[in-house]
């Protein structure tokens, strides 16, 4: 008997071991089953036909529900070696239960109440609300049991700080700054989605008195920073040991691979990082994949399209996406130089296309910029680098387009969406791609912040020129404006008082960021009455990359100008060309001159 059922288990690990290697499919959706079902039924209680059923159908349960257990809370994400495995070990939990039963310790586990059905209708509740339980209390067993402050909370909501008591913190961590906040911890909300935005609290002590003024808080998520997340601290005037929450919508994009993530937070004052006292890491999220994601970037696929290869191979370098517009042109992913923008600044955009086969029309790509209530603020159309219609079956598209932000954009989150249409019909290319809904999808985001004087400016000494003893000295930027023409960033001026018939100073406060030329700032003052004008050149010094320069020039007032308001208008200028420096803002500020 024993050398009979040695032959048997003999048997059945060589039939896996051959459904493994050969036909890996049938081994996950119907061995784990078959194990199961000798597991589950005694000998005779199911004939031949119902255990093949049965196998089927198990298999399919057990290996789905085991994947998403794995990959929803412990991180794992679903890739064919990581489903073998778990297939694996169900195969040997299901073998050892099926050799228990067998065994006299079955025996006596019945016969502790003396009727075996009893037992089984006591335990199959029991292990249905352990599993509930589990499933419902893990976020909360597993992410620490909370931290509660005596101290005074307080919430920041719609512009004012409110007093809470009670709060408990659930995913306690502490990050020291070096401009005297702590970063205590954060509650998140769970589940996270794709394509959904997450509730997050974030909390924050102070270890001094102090006034919290210009500082933002910026959370990236990933190694390699796969999505980000930015919002202002409100300004606050905090005392030793307050606490402050602040709750903010984290957006997790679309394209976002299901996985875990590191979290680490940061605080920016300007474009400035804040020194912290050790690692920003503060913990992990995992974003988890759904039945309508099973064949998503979380999984080893290599994409084809009607058995057409759409991957670059070597010509592809950046972030990987693939969507097909109407079997004949695949996109394959695209790359942006930065992420954090500010109104008038550009970015650079680079897509990757590939030809499936020959079209007729010379299409337009649409970039849409979209708002979290999901309009379209801004948008970045157009034409191929190279007309589709040339395009031959396999080649690959490179193409690199600058996009500037336009000024008056008001700060926040822009999600990046695009696609193609025919500029003649105005119609939009159908995207035929299976993973995706829509002929629209999303890229990725782009952060939109205004700029700061202390982003270029931080303090220090400043070299002035244009008086008798120039030389370095520190200054105060009474009038910023933060004109970014490219080369020259004019962060401010300083006007003396202006009288008829009398003379004042004007001071240019500029700074050299890629200097390659001669320039001269253009003034013009204008009486709002029409009675007079005043324009005048000033030119710039030579400076070097990065320097910040005082310019004092003389402003000469006519007797005759005429008192009352004035308009006072300033435009970076090229002295080699004679043209005017385009993409900074105009700026208009009123001055008044007196009688």
């Amino acid at each position: 008997m024993v050398i009979k059922e040695c032959f048997w288990i003999i048997v059945f690990v060589l039939a896996g071991a051959v459904l493994y290697l050969f036909f890996p499919a049938v081994f996950v959706l119907f061995v784990p089953g078959l194990v199961s079902t000798y597991a589950l039924f005694r000998k005779g209680e199911i004939n031949r036909m119902e255990r093949v059923a049965f196998s089927v159908g198990l298999s399919i349960s057990f290996v789905v529900l085991a994947v998403m257990f794995s990959n929803l809370y412990l991180g794992m994400p679903p890739t064919r070696a990581g489903v073998i495995l778990q297939v694996s070990l169900m195969c040997v939990f299901f073998g050892l239960a099926a050799a228990v039963r067998r065994s006299r310790l079955w025996d006596v586990l019945m016969l502790r109440t003396g009727n075996p059905k009893r037992t089984l209708r006591f335990l199959a509740p029991v292990v249905i609300v352990s599993l509930l339980a589990l499933n419902i209390f893990y976020p909360l067993v597993f992410s620490g049991a909370g931290v509660a402050y005596g101290g005074e909370y307080a919430r920041y909501s719609d512009g004012s700080f409110e007093d809470m008591d009670g709060l408990k913190i659930s995913r306690p961590c502490l990050v020291g700054f070096d401009n005297g906040l702590e970063f205590i911890g954060y509650d998140i909300s769970q589940p996270l989605r794709r394509g959904k935005s997450a509730h997050v609290n974030y909390y924050f002590r102070a270890s001094l008195d102090m006034v919290v003024e210009g500082v933002s808080v910026v959370t990236d998520f990933g190694d390699d920073v796969v999505f980000q997340n930015q919002f202002a601290f409100p300004y606050a005037v905090l005392s030793k040991g307050d606490v402050v929450l602040l709750p903010n919508d984290v957006m997790i994009p679309d394209g976002v691979p299901a996985g875990g993530y590191s979290m680490g937070v940061s605080l920016f004052e300007g474009y400035f990082s804040v020194g912290a006292d050790g690692s920003n890491e503060v913990g992990m999220i995992n974003v988890p994949w759904y039945f309508d994601e099973l064949y998503d970037r979380s999984m080893d696929v290599q994409f084809f399209y009607n058995g057409v290869d759409a991957t670059a191979g070597n010509a592809f370098s950046g972030r990987q996406r693939v969507y097909v517009f109407d079997d004949k042109i695949a996109f394959l992913g695209y790359d942006m130089d930065m992420s954090v923008v500010s109104p008038g600044q550009a970015f650079q955009m680079t897509y990757w296309w590939r030809s499936l086969g020959s079209v007729d029309v010379d299409y337009t790509v649409f970039v849409h910029f979209i708002d979290s209530k999901g309009r379209v603020i801004f948008q970045d159309d157009h034409a191929l680098a190279r007309p589709s219609s040339e395009w031959v079956s396999g080649d690959v598209v490179s193409e690199k387009y600058d996009v500037r932000v336009p000024y008056g954009i008001s700060e926040g989150i822009y999600r990046i969406r695009f696609g193609l249409y025919d500029v003649l019909s105005g119609e939009r290319v159908a995207l035929s791609s299976r993973n995706v809904r829509g002929d629209a999808p999303y890229l990725a985001q782009v952060t939109v912040r205004e700029k700061r004087l202390s982003d270029y400016y931080l303090g220090g000494d400043v070299r002035i020129v244009g008086t008798v003893d120039e030389g370095f000295g520190s200054v105060e930027v009474l009038n910023p404006v933060l004109v970014d023409y490219g080369p020259i960033v004019v962060l401010g001026y300083e006007l003396d008082a202006l009288r008829c018939g009398e003379g004042a100073n004007l001071t240019y406060f500029v700074k050299a960021i890629d200097v390659y030329g001669n320039y001269s700032i253009r003034t013009l003052i204008t009486s709002v009455s029409g009675s007079g004008v005043i324009g005048f050149d000033v030119a710039l010094p030579l400076m070097d990359d990065g320097e910040v320069v005082g310019v004092v020039v003389a402003v000469d007032v006519p007797l005759d100008y005429g008192a009352g308001e004035s308009l006072f208008t300033f435009g970076l200028r090229d002295d080699d060309s004679g043209e005017y420096v385009r993409g900074g803002r105009v700026v208009r500020d009123v001055v008044f001159v007196g009688g």
